[in-house]
């Protein structure tokens, strides 16, 4: 099974270095690979952002917007934004621009009003954060992981153990039909 899967790569790897349509995507905007003879795979954790959006879309919110701390409120003192109320610029901007994007996100997956939508700084600091709220009972609780998992789930562990639940991780392997046992 190992040398099938091998043998795809290959084929995949193949074509994809003689196929010049992918190849000139590659080269202006998939993997930023100008900046030398990179292929980024690790789109799990966050996938590249693309030269494109920067120049485009970032550059001009911050040539028009003066974005501050979204936890501040203040507005800036610049001379040039003194015509501007408190809620345009500054921290206060910011928030409003995080507000917006937790309503497109709830929004997108079809999430009612009863659900928040906390942004984090990555998987184990969200994984934490579900484990930390999570109602968990002294002696009752269960956490059963499989035993093979990324590390940003083992983060919840410490504070599941911690609230007194039970821990474990299961071994699951294929079953060669295309199942789990």
């Amino acid at each position: 099974e190992f040398f099938g899967v091998l043998a795809k790569i290959i084929r995949i790897k193949n074509w994809i270095t003689r196929n010049r349509g992918f190849q000139r995507l590659r080269r202006s905007i998939l993997f930023r690979s100008r900046r030398g003879n990179i292929t980024y795979l690790d789109h799990a954790g966050a996938a590249l952002y693309h030269e494109q959006d920067v120049r485009t879309f970032h550059a001009q919110v911050l040539a028009r917007e003066v974005l501050g701390n979204p936890h501040s409120a203040h507005s800036t003192t610049l001379s040039e934004f003194a015509s501007r109320s408190a809620g345009e610029v500054g921290g206060a901007r910011s928030a409003a621009i995080v507000d917006e994007a937790r309503r497109f996100v709830l929004s997108f997956v079809g999430a009612s009003h009863d659900y928040v939508c906390v942004f984090t700084a990555g998987a184990t600091d969200g994984m934490r954060a579900v484990a930390d709220a999570f109602p968990w009972l002294a002696g009752e609780s269960r956490l059963v992981h499989v035993d093979e998992v990324h590390a940003s789930l083992l983060g919840i562990c410490a504070p599941a153990r911690r609230y007194g639940a039970r821990v474990s991780a299961a071994h699951v392997v294929a079953d060669g039909a295309g199942g789990w046992r």
